[in-house]
């Protein structure tokens, strides 16, 4: 114990260290997005003819969703990821961010749907080579070996009053999006963007986020679905 404090003792703390990454813990996810190829995919979905951005639009996207990982709630709040500047590169501006998600219409939104679904594909191959191969759902001790399992849900999330879509629900205040998740990998396939005021058991809605989930799945994922829903999914539609 001795040999332990005296070197604890040794130690020093200096607020003026230079050449620190801050939220390191990024890192490793950024370049999986790189090595995976999804940066290049959105790079791809958003690039438009005569127009050479000094930021790349897929890296920005990318790097604007691991910010809200690192907790951001707004586009200001990607700044976060100027702690990982030394390793990821200076990040693009709040007001860049704005421009390019301000310029994302229905044709780019389906080139990124496509993109991620090519990925998602790829990403799976890797899955199935690993030593344990995909990771399939254990109910009552045994494994559903063949079947997807996605579960539908809503989610009431806090907004101000201001924002686009912000009205009342049973909660309070805010958006009301609706998500499809892959239980085996724990994928977010889809997102469904809804007003506070938007039912939890609207069948429709439950419908097309389904539809849009088996998408984003690989071809030999979609054989065999199990469909996963709360009361709110219950409905005779």
């Amino acid at each position: 114990m001795s040999k332990l404090t005296e070197w604890a003792e040794g130690l020093s703390l200096s607020a003026g260290g230079r050449k620190l990454v801050g939220k390191a813990g990024i890192v490793p996810v950024r370049r999986l997005a790189d090595k995976v190829g999804l940066t290049d995919a959105l790079s791809g979905a958003l690039v438009r003819r005569d127009f050479h951005p000094v930021h790349d639009r897929g890296g920005l996207l990318v790097s604007a969703a691991w910010a809200v990982l690192l907790g951001a709630h707004s586009i200001a709040g990607t700044a976060v990821m100027r702690q990982a500047a030394l390793v990821l590169g200076w990040p693009a501006s709040a007001s860049t961010l704005y421009r390019t998600l301000e310029g994302v219409g229905p044709v780019q939104l389906a080139r990124i749907v496509s993109a991620r679904a090519k990925v998602r594909a790829r990403v799976h191959d890797l899955l199935d080579l690993r030593p344990g191969g995909f990771p399939w759902i254990g109910v009552d001790g045994r494994a559903l070996t063949g079947w997807t399992v996605l579960d539908v849900d809503a989610s009431f999330v806090p907004a101000h009053s201001e924002k686009e879509g912000a009205e009342p629900h049973r909660k309070g205040f805010g958006l009301h999006p609706l998500l499809v998740f892959l239980d085996n990998t724990d994928e977010h396939l889809v997102c469904r963007l809804r007003p506070g005021s938007a039912g939890a058991n609207t069948a429709s809605d439950h419908i097309d986020v389904a539809t849009e989930a088996v998408r984003q799945l690989p071809t030999r994922r979609r054989r065999k679905i199990l469909f996963r829903a709360d009361g709110a999914g219950a409905t005779k539609e």
